[in-house]
């Protein structure tokens, strides 16, 4: 029943917790580049991890491996959603 996302595999660190950033990695790359560019949660989370990916690997950082569990039922609870969510532009 359950969806859940991490910014990091439970033996690594997210990088990007800063006072000067108004995100940390994981948020800058979900929330203010994939899922505000009109992805889905899941497809989100998929485009994040590259970008920090590729974010880590420009600054040398050990990858921090953002990981997802999707449990059956959230899976058709996600991908519902994404049938009855109005299709923009983008």
């Amino acid at each position: 029943d359950t969806a859940i996302i991490t910014a990091a595999s439970a033996d690594r660190s997210s990088f990007g917790c800063q006072p000067e950033r108004d995100w940390t990695y994981f948020g800058d790359a979900l929330f203010a580049n994939a899922l505000s560019n009109g992805a889905t949660l899941l497809d989100g989370f998929e485009q994040a991890k590259v970008l920090i990916q590729q974010w880590e690997s420009e600054q040398g950082m050990t990858p921090s491996e953002p990981s997802q569990a999707i449990g059956p039922k959230a899976a058709i609870f996600l991908a519902d959603l994404e049938k009855r969510r109005p299709k923009t532009a983008h």
